[in-house]
């Protein structure tokens, strides 16, 4: 009797302690990914709010090389 207890012991305080590293790996490893998803959608925000500015400053630009096309031909069309 002695040697079998002493091996279910030992079988059962190995599991309890595979699923404890278990329970603690998944803990950190939710708190780990969650922080760095949260710093990369901060950063793919700030990305994004700096390609939105720079798309309204290039279509602002286009617009304005738009609109000095425009009144050059208004300008010639009049003056012609």
């Amino acid at each position: 009797m002695g040697l079998t207890y002493v091996f279910s012991q030992i079988l059962g305080f190995g599991f309890l302690f595979i699923l404890v590293i278990i329970l603690l790996w998944m803990i950190f490893s939710t708190y780990f990914t969650y922080k760095f998803h949260k710093e990369v959608i901060s950063s793919l925000t700030e990305i994004k709010l700096l390609l939105r500015r720079a798309n309204i400053d290039a279509n602002g630009s286009n617009l304005a090389k738009e609109l000095m096309k425009r009144e050059s031909s208004d300008v010639n069309s009049e003056t012609g």
